[in-house]
């Protein structure tokens, strides 16, 4: 996995590649948006391809807890919830 370092340059802050020495993007004005470019960095760099578990196409996913692609995510969310619909209740019988 790709290690990143912070370092303070000419005003402000960059994000450099440790294995490589060079920067990664544009410098950042402030030490949070440098550490948050950081985790993304690392974030992506943590990415594997996987297939969705809805619609099977290869996405990017950050590990095991992350099966669905964006698009069947937002599907889901859009559906709408019932509760109770089909199931029988617990001790009641017909």
């Amino acid at each position: 996995m790709a290690d990143y370092v912070i370092l303070s340059s000419n005003g402000g802050y960059v994000v450099k590649d440790r294995a490589t020495g060079k920067n990664i993007g544009e410098p950042h004005g402030s030490v949070a948006e440098a550490a948050a470019a950081r985790r993304e960095l690392r974030r992506r760099a943590a990415s594997s391809p996987r297939p969705c578990i809805t619609c099977e196409k290869a996405f990017l996913s950050e590990g095991p807890h992350h099966r669905m692609c964006a698009s069947c995510r937002t599907l889901s969310a859009d559906a709408p919830f019932e509760i109770g619909h089909r199931r029988a209740r617990i001790g009641v019988r017909s």
